[in-house]
């Protein structure tokens, strides 16, 4: 997860894998079941605020906002062909934009957070590899 390659054509390109990861920063490096959790904590994910709309609808569909599976959150958002009994299908690519951006924050947050200068040294190394080995 969390190590940013920029020498790409100019774009940032991120590593991710929830489990591999937790490493990076154990503290604070989410698993895909607390992801929103994590967020929260970071103060990211605002349920009360700009999040208001997006945890309601996952208290709604999904139980806990703070335990969900955000993949699945995501996918549900992503499909047309799930019927809406609220007739609501017009909020759902607001809802996964602010999904995919809570995403975005949350894993930069990270990211500017190893444990210590060592380990993210290792991940950007490994980063490096997987780009050179392409």
């Amino acid at each position: 997860m969390l190590f940013e390659y920029e020498n790409l054509k100019g774009h940032s390109v991120f590593i991710l894998g929830a489990g591999f990861s937790r490493d990076y920063n154990p503290a604070i490096c989410p698993l895909i079941n607390d992801f929103m959790r994590v967020a929260e904590s970071g103060g990211i994910l605002e349920p009360k605020g700009r999040h208001a709309n997006l945890v309601t609808y996952i208290n709604q569909y999904f139980g806990e906002y703070r335990t969900v599976n955000i993949e699945t959150v995501a996918s549900f958002l992503r499909t047309s062909h799930i019927p809406d009994p609220t007739n609501k299908y017009q909020h759902h690519p607001e809802l996964y934009s602010d999904l995919i951006n809570l995403i975005v924050e949350t894993v930069d947050m990270i990211h500017r957070s190893p444990a210590s200068s060592e380990i993210k040294v290792d991940y950007q190394y490994f980063a490096e590899s997987l780009i050179d080995f392409r």
